[in-house]
């Protein structure tokens, strides 16, 4: 949220390089997060089940096909859905964050590698709303 804060407020809605715009991103960031934590209680629940990996393409084809959401709403589902994933990290115990996932191309994982995804992810599109803070602000006026 600082990342896209610090984006001045005629830029986010404005496509950088990536095609995406700054609340582009906050859209995908909380859906991705859903998906993963819905993927971890769905392989728990069924014990050998092998985790289903996130298809950006498909996601981005649903998403350019959805109304268009404004920042208010995007920033609700950021926080509702972040509040879910905190209060179900917050009653995990230790052996739930040991337990072993069948992932398709890192092998073996534990549910808490994850949750450390869905943190690094937040970090990769922070840093990647900063690159396009830059960018945009680099734009000559008028485009």
């Amino acid at each position: 949220i600082a990342a896209l804060d610090a984006v001045p407020l005629h830029q986010r809605g404005l496509a950088g390089a990536s095609g995406w715009s700054p609340l582009d991103v906050l859209a995908h960031v909380p859906d991705v997060e859903a998906y993963y934590r819905n993927e971890i209680r769905r392989c728990i629940e069924g014990a050998g089940q092998r985790w289903r990996l996130f298809n950006e393409a498909q996601w981005e084809d649903a998403f350019r096909l959805r109304p268009a959401e404004d920042e208010r709403t995007l920033r609700d589902r950021l926080a509702a859905v972040s509040g879910e994933t905190r209060a179900y990290l917050g009653s995990a115990t230790p052996e739930l964050l040991a337990v072993y996932l069948d992932h398709p191309e890192r092998g073996v994982v534990q549910v808490g590698d994850r949750f450390e995804k869905i943190a690094g992810h937040y970090r990769n599109h922070a840093e990647q709303i900063r690159g396009m803070a830059q960018a945009l602000a680099a734009r000559p006026s008028g485009s």
